[in-house]
């Protein structure tokens, strides 16, 4: 479960700030974040994750308080427990696609490499339409196709939480109902939970509960249950 109680963030002392006063999203739910350009939903993915971390209140996932972590312990619970899809990708130019997806057992010793591992890999990487492509370096792909190594990298660890920044943003129309198929289907078969900002609305009917953000500013408002 992630729980925000009274949760308040600001970028300096007058940029954007973001009010939460309550907000939780139950284990194995399917829940999108909507709302305008510059509304805060990256902030909230990112407060969810410990990359930030909140002026006041507290924000929980399951029994760990992120927001009291130190950095090197939000660093553990991140790569233990989530599946990060950033909206810039953050993938390394010099590596190829399938360095690049199993890059998380490369950088923190609590992740084991095995053979299982690897095939994991390439099994998610043919599932996305990229077994042609795993040893090309990444300067070498599309937006579409960065995109969708990230979203592998995201999902290689089995992650509990799978927080998702626009993963179909740059994807072509028969594609992104593909991606949030593999999304969902990680999710059903891992019993993770799926938090995914978008600005689709085509894709909100096959969401569990989409929560929508106030306009530039400040607070999540209760999500209506998808029809």
């Amino acid at each position: 479960m992630i729980r925000f109680d009274d949760v308040r963030f600001r970028y300096g002392r007058d940029g954007f700030s973001l009010h939460v006063p309550n907000l939780v999203i139950n284990n194995g739910e399917r829940v999108a974040i909507v709302g305008p350009s510059g509304c805060g939903k990256t902030t909230l993915l990112h407060l969810m994750a410990g990359i930030r971390l909140p002026i006041a209140g507290r924000i929980n996932v399951d029994e760990t308080e992120v927001s009291r972590l130190s950095d090197s312990a939000r660093r553990r619970f991140r790569i233990s427990s989530i599946g990060l899809v950033f909206q810039e990708f953050e993938l390394l130019d010099y590596l190829t696609v399938q360095e690049n997806i199993l890059l998380p057992f490369r950088i923190h010793p609590s992740l084991h490499w095995s053979k299982e591992v690897v095939e994991r890999a390439i099994s998610l990487a043919e599932s996305v339409g990229l077994s042609d492509k795993k040893t090309r370096p990444i300067q070498r792909l599309s937006q579409g196709e960065r995109q969708r190594v990230a979203i592998c990298r995201a999902l290689v660890t089995k992650p509990r939480y799978i927080l998702a920044d626009e993963p179909t943003g740059n994807l072509d129309p028969s594609l992104k109902n593909h991606i949030l198929d593999i999304l969902f289907d990680v999710a059903n078969r891992e019993s993770a939970t799926l938090v995914m900002v978008t600005h689709d609305h085509s894709l909100l009917s096959q969401f569990d509960r989409v929560l929508p953000l106030d306009e530039c500013t400040s607070k999540p408002v209760e999500g209506a249950r998808s029809q």
